[in-house]
């Protein structure tokens, strides 16, 4: 061998195989608990455990998830619908839901969320549940420093979410523009900080185009940043609170409602 020759990684490899050295798996253990990459077989990726879903077949159990629709298909009911249903330990319909604490976040609708939290409660004959919270504000996807105070709060009640929800995405993105490219894949990787944090998934509402067809709206990074898109019908009892009177309002006035085709969930 020339000397001064640079001399590749590959060629020390071969050189050692050539002498007798073999590759240990001994410090594999060590380098996965430091998050360093660890290089895996496909015989040990195949004995990797399947996905869980917090929500039986609809969303995982963590990660980034898009749930998209147009105005009035009533994506926010559905939302506080997956999220009451975590916090009291209740199915979706048939589906079988993972118990834990749930975090709603809106920026938007502040003052009917009330409403609908009651009205949940009320027909499900549920009791406000202590594994249930709420912020009126949202983090700003497009600095992902503003997670900071959020956390912080979180922290400092001793509340550690399972699933929290961003209602709506297009104000969570100050600054931002929903078609480059740039801005929604920083604005996801924020979300997904977050729910990496409390090793939870985090639900973004977000509203499809102009052309349902053509599937949520803005850059399509939303797809590009997604492993799997899914189009359900879903069915949630709802009750709707029609009247006002003495004593309050009115409960009585219930149907069962079958969610629209266009609603589009993005996972990632």
């Amino acid at each position: 061998m020339a000397v001064g020759k640079q001399v590749s990684v590959g060629t020390i490899f071969f050189l050692a195989q050539k002498s007798g050295w073999q590759a240990s798996n001994k410090h594999t253990s060590d380098v996965a608990e430091k998050g360093w990459p660890v290089l895996i077989s496909v015989a040990e990726l195949l004995k990797l455990p399947p996905p869980e879903y917090l929500i039986e077949s609809i969303l995982p159990y963590k990660g980034v998830a898009i749930m998209a629709g147009k105005s009035g298909d009533m994506k926010s009911f559905l939302a506080i619908s997956f999220a009451m249903a975590v916090a009291t330990n209740s199915n979706v319909g048939t589906w079988v839901v993972k118990p834990g604490n749930a975090l709603y976040m809106m920026n938007e609708g502040q003052a009917g969320f009330g409403l609908r939290y009651e009205a949940w409660l009320k027909y499900h004959n549920h009791k406000s549940p202590n594994a249930f919270k709420a912020f009126t504000m949202t983090p700003n996807l497009m600095h992902p420093e503003s997670l900071e105070p959020f956390v912080e709060e979180i922290i400092r009640k001793g509340f550690c979410p399972n699933f929290i929800v961003f209602d709506t995405y297009s104000k969570a993105i100050v600054g931002g523009d929903d078609n480059q490219t740039k801005d929604v894949s920083l604005a996801i990787q924020t979300a997904y900080g977050l729910a990496e944090k409390f090793d939870a998934l985090v639900l973004i509402i977000d509203h499809v185009g102009k052309d349902p067809k053509r599937g949520v709206r803005g850059s399509y990074a939303k797809y590009g940043n997604a492993d799997a898109v899914r189009r359900k019908k879903l069915y949630i009892f709802l009750v709707y609170s029609h009247s006002m009177n003495s004593s309050g309002w009115s409960w009585t006035n219930k149907w069962r409602r079958e969610f629209p085709p266009s609603i589009i969930i993005l996972l990632r």
